[in-house]
């Protein structure tokens, strides 16, 4: 494609290139016995830097599809270290698959239904990964300060107790830090647009607890329409950290929100955005 480009002049900022990609391990497929196997997030690194390297900084590189390899154990974690990835190295994301034949009956097809947006059959029940998804499609506000507490409690304010911890899952994208909160957490202002749907996240463990976006509004005003707040509930599901995506809409009149976090028994937290 960049050959095709070159020869047609056409400008680097006006150039997309796309991709289908898959993460895997490096060795996934490999039958000879002879490769250096690599888990799939550092290959999918590897592999999305040297695409990255062989076309202009200044092009859109977007992934048009994209999924999860049927056997790998912590879809959910794979999903949430390629999103990273692709803010990191600004690539646009596209449409998730997860493949399966469910009629054939055939093992080869069985993949691991954690892979799944929606947990088969009646109701509206959803595997850990619709979460993630929900979270890196998002709209989100313009970053909030600290929220992976790199800084312990810097840019936050914390009624009760609220310990910096060292991060015990292996997922170094979020940074070196969580915060073991009893009590109430409370973020500084973040600039926001009016009657603008925004998603705001937080990995959380154990719990129950509760996210509130709080709503500021513009030169003193009241919030309008109310509620001036809005609180989303969260009781685990796992024994590790979860995405906890929330949407919602600004009032019409609002300028500021304030993101607290508050659990009487206690709860985990990290990557907040």
């Amino acid at each position: 494609m960049r050959t095709i480009f070159d020869r047609l002049g056409v400008p680097a900022d006006q150039r997309t290139y796309a991709l289908s990609f898959y993460p895997h391990r490096k060795c996934a497929f490999e039958v000879s016995g002879d490769c250096r196997d690599t888990d799939e997030l550092a290959w999918a690194e590897e592999t999305l830097r040297v695409s990255r390297s062989r076309v202009e900084l200044e092009a859109r590189l977007t992934i048009a599809e994209w999924g999860t390899q049927p056997d790998e154990p912590a879809i959910a974690r794979t999903v949430e270290g390629f999103g990273a990835l692709m803010r990191q190295l600004h690539v646009e994301g596209g449409m998730y698959w997860k493949w399966a034949d469910a009629a054939a009956g055939n093992p080869v097809w069985a993949w691991n239904p954690d892979a799944l947006i929606k947990v088969r059959g009646p109701g509206y029940r959803y595997h850990a990964v619709q979460r993630e998804i929900a979270d890196l499609y998002g709209f989100h506000v313009t970053e909030i300060q600290n929220g992976s507490f790199e800084d312990g409690t810097a840019n936050w304010t914390v009624t009760g107790a609220a310990q910096p911890l060292p991060l015990d899952e292996p997922a170094p994208w979020r940074g070196a830090n969580f915060l073991r909160l009893t009590g109430k957490l409370v973020g500084t202002p973040v600039r926001v647009s009016a009657s603008t749907t925004y998603t705001t996240s937080a990995r959380l463990r154990r719990g129950p607890a509760a996210l509130t976006i709080r709503y500021i509004a513009c030169a003193g005003q009241k919030p309008k329409p109310t509620p001036q707040m809005q609180v989303f509930r969260y009781s685990a599901t796992s024994s590790g950290f979860e995405a906890f995506p929330v949407t919602y809409t600004t009032p019409k009149n609002a300028c500021w929100i304030q993101v607290e976090i508050n659990s009487l028994t206690g709860v985990d937290v990290d990557d907040v955005r």
